[in-house]
């Protein structure tokens, strides 16, 4: 009987003993609900968005304080005012074991600056091999900003076999496991990262959710673990459900762009008197719930040379834009429109739909239709995909008003103006397509002065100039909020930090489930 004891002790002992294992050894799983499907072939990754999902990396990262740091490369420097040399990282290897190394270096950027339009940013005019872990990028004009450039999404590190194959294969965190576009992504802890004690998680499957309810009721129903841009409606009530809730103000901004190759907007007074019409202040209160803040400059508002505190835009005051219609010569008519000329004042609202970026971009259109009422123009809305949106032959065409988003993805956030304010879209088509071509070549004298500029004192100088000619004086485009991100969770999710480059691969690197 006692040697039976014995037995069933050893063998409790052992049962125990294996039940720990188990699940000491249980995988680690993270799903993430996300609005954006990661699964596309828009960008220079075969297959995966390089945002968000962790399998590449570039030069240079960022942290959520927008202060760029050592990635790929660990340190970087000026050698004359066309090159930059790159001391790369040693010992890392791609997902399929192959060595990181200059040569993968030099065939990423030049991969890049074939198959992106957005590259042409970059201004690179030959990439040279120093040896094996050193690299000079050499530019075709002074470019003090490259470093924060090559932190950008799109400039990230590919192996190249794998990047010919059309096989996603980087040197991130995590690796691609399987996909199925518009449903999910699965990617799995890279074993070899050089990181040490990172990812803390074995997989994470991203969710594809565009339908806002769907993935607030994934994450309060078990489905997801993780959330991402939480309609601002719900925050308040998942708060209350005992759910986590993480929001940071991003590089992300609404605007509104005037067309002038059409009547009425060929008028400096009909564009100044839209802007004073719009109440960003109940925009934000009522329509994104206080998750926003108005600015006057395209770069962060919290950013050092921002010059936020020296542009005061053009203020809400309706009785100032009628005065501005009736000096143009719009008249009330008797059905409360404006009118010249037997012409009513009606005008098209186009906004682009794209409500991962656009953060509630139909409600802000109706609300800014209403305000326009109110001093005597008609609107309608137009929701345009991003091609027909950004087509330059439609917008010619059709004019009138953008609700537009624009922003960066890099640590660079001059990046958003040169996007924007480059005369004659010199090195980027997307962003100033409507209205490029009346950009004074002055502004992009300025742009040229930022973009090397050392101190920030001198880049809030030129940023002033810039907001002041192309948003006060000529009212080409109107920067008017920043976005909040938030991001929900449960309870069991530990170690997520927001960053203000929202859709920025890091923030899954600490995460981990309890």
């Amino acid at each position: 009987m006692k040697k039976l004891r014995i037995v069933l002790m050893a063998l409790v002992a052992v049962a125990l003993l294996l039940s720990g294992s188990t699940t000491a050894q249980a995988e680690k799983v993270l799903k993430v609900g996300v609005i954006r499907d990661p699964v596309n072939q828009r960008y220079a990754t075969p297959g995966v968005e390089p945002y968000i999902t962790g399998v590449y990396e570039q030069l240079v990262f960022v942290t959520p304080d927008m202060q760029l740091v050592p990635g790929l490369a660990t340190k970087w420097e000026r050698i004359d005012d066309l090159t930059w040399r790159f001391y790369l990282r040693k010992g890392v290897t791609y997902h399929n074991g192959k060595p990181f190394n200059s040569d993968t270096v030099k065939f990423s950027l030049e991969w890049i600056k074939e198959k992106i339009l957005w590259s042409k940013r970059l201004r690179i005019d030959q990439v040279k091999i120093k040896d094996e872990y050193t690299v000079d990028i050499v530019t075709k004009v002074p470019l003090a900003v490259l470093p924060g450039f090559m932190s950008h999404g799109w400039t990230v590190m590919s192996e190249p076999e794998s990047q010919k194959a059309g096989k996603p294969v980087g040197t991130g965190p995590f690796m691609f496991d399987s996909s199925v576009p518009g449903q999910q992504l699965v990617v799995v802890k890279n074993q070899k990262y050089w990181q040490p004690g990172i990812p803390k998680v074995d997989r994470i499957i991203f969710k594809v959710m565009p339908d806002d309810t769907s993935r607030v009721m994934a994450l309060m129903g078990g489905e997801v673990d993780v959330a991402l841009q939480i309609p601002y409606p719900n925050v308040e009530t998942i708060k209350k459900s005992g759910f986590r809730t993480f929001q940071t103000l991003t590089s992300q901004w609404a605007g509104l762009t005037f067309c002038q190759w059409a009547k009425p907007f060929d008028d400096v007074r009909v564009r100044k008197a839209v802007g004073h019409a719009i109440d960003r202040k109940s925009i934000i209160e009522n329509v994104l719930y206080g998750l926003a803040v108005a600015s006057n400059s395209p770069v962060l508002p919290n950013t050092p040379w921002s010059g936020e505190d020296k542009l005061k835009g053009l203020p809400y005051n309706p009785k100032l834009a009628g005065m501005l219609l009736d000096e143009a010569g719009w008249k009330i008519g008797s059905s409360g429109i404006r009118e010249k000329d037997g012409q009513k004042l009606k005008i098209t609202l186009r906004m682009i739909d794209n409500p991962s970026v656009l953060i509630h971009g139909r409600e802000m259109a109706q609300v800014i239709v209403e305000q326009l009422a109110k001093v005597g123009i008609r609107a309608a809305i137009s929701v345009e995909e991003q091609d027909m949106f950004y087509d330059e032959s439609a917008a010619k065409k059709k004019g009138h008003l953008y609700l537009d988003y624009h922003g960066t993805f890099s640590g660079e956030l001059s990046a958003t103006l040169w996007d924007s304010y480059q005369p004659n879209r010199e090195t980027y088509l997307e962003g100033s397509a409507v209205y490029g071509d009346f950009i004074p070549p002055v502004v992009g004298d300025w742009l040229f002065k930022l973009q090397n500029a050392t101190s920030d004192k001198v880049k809030e100088e030129y940023l002033v100039k810039i907001s002041r000619l192309v948003n006060r004086d000529m009212v080409l485009t109107l920067p008017f909020l920043n976005y909040y991100m938030v991001v929900g969770a449960a309870k069991h999710v530990e170690g997520y930090t927001p960053h203000p480059l929202f859709f920025w691969p890091d923030v899954w690197n600490k995460v981990d489930l309890k």
